[in-house]
């Protein structure tokens, strides 16, 4: 399941097209069964995540949360079905 959230409103975005395209990505890499998480959000709530996840001020472009260890070149293997959400 792809989820994305807009919480800002000064940039117009069409979630579908956002949809669409991560959905295209993920079965590129070969992970459609695999869950996906994206929030759009304002640079004074990014500047609270930075703070809060990664003990830095100010706004930052990206925070990403792993859900399984990543090694390059190698495919995520999941134990459960659960480890695909």
């Amino acid at each position: 399941m792809i989820t994305i959230i807009p919480k800002q409103n000064t940039i117009p975005l069409d979630i579908k097209w956002l949809t669409l395209l991560v959905s295209h990505i993920i079965k590129e890499l070969k992970y459609k069964d695999y869950d996906i998480g994206i929030l759009l959000t304002t640079n004074k709530d990014m500047q609270q995540y930075n703070e809060t996840y990664r003990n830095k001020k100010g706004p930052t472009d990206i925070l990403s949360f792993r859900y399984h260890e990543l090694t390059p070149g190698k495919r995520i293997k999941p134990l459960t079905e659960d480890d695909k959400n």
